[in-house]
């Protein structure tokens, strides 16, 4: 619905800024509160820059890729990532154990990875 208000940039931020009250209202249902200044900050700015690659493309013909675009986007999500990292932390998100073992895909797959060694020794070591 922003696209129709505000165009191409109003779509991609509205679509950011509702992620971020999601993420942001997934903790406040955890229990744990809320912490917009942190995380729904975080999407805000990946949502702003969405749109600074799209300007550079549109004003330089250039996409943004490569290694050049890659530390770029390293840069910006590791700064405004650790927004984000930080509000999780004092909300206790990182320690919180949101969901059962059970369903819990990484847990599984590190008992196949488990289980295959036991089988067939370690992948990467020299025999």
């Amino acid at each position: 619905p922003a696209a129709k208000l505000f165009g191409r940039a109003g779509g991609v931020l509205g679509a950011f800024i509702v992620s971020g009250i999601m993420h942001d209202f997934g903790v406040w249902g955890a229990g744990m509160g809320t912490d917009s200044a942190g995380i729904t900050l975080f999407f805000v700015m990946m949502g702003v820059g969405c749109m600074l690659e799209f300007f550079w493309q549109q004003s330089t013909g250039v996409k943004v890729r490569g290694p050049l675009g890659w530390t770029w986007a390293m840069v910006w999500m590791f700064f405004w990532g650790s927004f984000i990292v930080d509000a999780w932390a004092r909300k206790g998100v990182i320690i919180s154990k949101m969901s059962p073992d059970s369903a819990r895909p990484a847990l599984y797959w590190i008992k196949v990875v488990e289980k295959w060694i036991s089988l067939y020794g370690h992948p990467f070591k020299q025999t």
